[in-house]
């Protein structure tokens, strides 16, 4: 008799655990589902000195929490896009929080090979304006560890004078 409470104890709990670790897990994926991916936007490009046959890029980068809850990253890809044509891209595992419905800025190193950019400063130079794409993906862990595609589009301007190039600003 007493195995038999016993074998029925084992069964009542199993039956009850097997049917709350999947709803536990679809809380939890459901979490992760209902948050928005932040928005990233171009805040400035700015040339640093070339080594070798690689340009570098000090890239600053607005990210904005569409969501009610703090986003906490813990790094992101990101790639730069002029005229279709891969100009710079990096990664970075800075580590920020995204306040509910704010903003933050980082700044990145992007590399880029000279001879892609020497093209793409022949057509701003012909053109004065340039299509960008910046796309990648961004490392969420809170509200649940996932990645998420961001990708943003706009228009590079040329800055400064013949005497002082400047640099490339989205309008």
């Amino acid at each position: 008799m007493a195995k038999d409470l016993n074998r029925r104890g084992f069964l009542i709990a199993s039956v009850g655990w097997s049917a709350l670790v999947p709803g536990l897990l679809a809380g939890c994926a459901g979490l992760g589902e209902s948050a928005l991916p932040p928005e990233v936007s171009l805040a400035d490009l700015r040339p640093m000195r070339p080594e070798g046959l690689e340009q570098r890029f000090e890239v600053d980068l607005k990210f904005t929490n569409p969501n009610d809850f703090d986003l906490v990253l813990s790094g992101f890809t990101f790639q730069l896009d002029v005229n279709d044509a891969k100009v710079a891209g990096g990664v970075s595992d800075q580590a920020f929080t995204l306040p509910r419905l704010g903003t933050a800025e980082t700044t990145v190193v992007a590399t880029s090979s000279l001879f892609e950019l020497l093209k793409q400063m022949m057509k701003v130079m012909e053109e004065g304006k340039l299509d960008y794409r910046l796309s990648g993906l961004a490392y969420l862990t809170e509200p649940v560890a996932r990645r998420v595609p961001y990708e943003a589009t706009g228009m590079l301007e040329a800055s400064g004078t013949p005497t002082d190039p400047g640099g490339l600003v989205p309008i």
